[in-house]
């Protein structure tokens, strides 16, 4: 099974870390509120990370091999208190469920170190070396999956000149029309439609800022005309699952020249 359900407490502080001192698109806006109010409801001493202490970025986080020093004591608390066990469960479930999904090939050879940690919003995020992916424990599977073939599909897209929040929401999206073509069947995703809505679609009060940001992804990455970038940007920006299905069928977030049934085709 591609997908191993792990724990690791380097990983899971330099998260916390990172989190507590965002902010970023792909962390968890409540996560430092919530852990002040813990903090305070056991009287235990609001945290205070000097500079440089902290892990540079998420991805340093992710790839971390010894726990930081920064905030030890407490994370310790939080760690053995519960958490350290709760996020072991939550990642062999997610283990479980994504182990059981239709990959069609797609997935890198060996081992796929999962974890579930509370300081990420509602993607996942993986790193290639070693392979490795991070969910909160409310994510789908399928989401898991996707991430994972997004990681590797940006191995071989090269440099897009896009920001990190748009290079995060191409890539699991384009990864879902690979996925697509790698299945017998054409509707073969659309059990999962929904759970990609619900992971990388925006909120109603976002959909304007949504909409916009696939016209610059649009703008800067892609060869589509403008009419199918104002019916995507638009009806995604709306979760409206239909348009969704429409820019997977037509791979509408692979950048220009880039060949996804070739991809699939070398990748399996």
């Amino acid at each position: 099974m591609p997908f191993v359900a792990s724990t690791d407490r380097a990983v899971a502080h330099g998260l916390h870390l990172v989190a507590l001192t965002g902010p970023g698109h792909a962390l968890s806006p409540g996560y430092a509120r919530e852990d002040a109010a813990l903090r305070s409801s056991i009287r235990a001493r609001p945290v205070r990370i000097e500079a440089g202490e902290p892990p540079l970025d998420l991805a340093d986080a992710l790839a971390a091999r010894e726990a930081p020093s920064a905030d030890a004591a407490w994370f310790a608390t939080r760690w053995e208190g519960g958490e350290a066990e709760s996020m072991a469960a939550h990642a062999a479930r997610l283990a479980l469920e994504a182990n059981g999904l239709p990959d069609g090939g797609l997935l890198p050879a060996g081992a796929i170190e999962t974890l579930a940690s509370p300081t990420l919003a509602r993607a996942p995020v993986a790193i290639t070396e070693p392979w490795r992916v991070v969910a909160t424990p409310r994510t789908p599977a399928i989401a898991l999956l996707l991430t994972v073939i997004g990681a590797r599909l940006r191995l071989a897209l090269g440099d897009l000149d896009l920001e990190p929040r748009d290079l995060d929401l191409l890539s699991p999206l384009l990864a879902a029309a690979a996925l697509e073509r790698a299945q017998a069947e054409p509707d073969a995703l659309d059990p999962w439609l929904p759970d990609i809505v619900a992971t990388w679609l925006p909120a109603p009060s976002d959909a304007g800022s949504f909409a916009a940001q696939v016209h610059r992804i649009a703008r800067v990455a892609l060869d589509q005309p403008p009419g199918e970038v104002d019916r995507i940007a638009s009806g995604l920006a709306t979760r409206r699952v239909s348009r969704l299905r429409r820019a997977l069928r037509r791979a509408f977030f692979a950048p220009a020249g880039f060949d996804v049934d070739g991809w699939v085709a070398s990748a399996r």
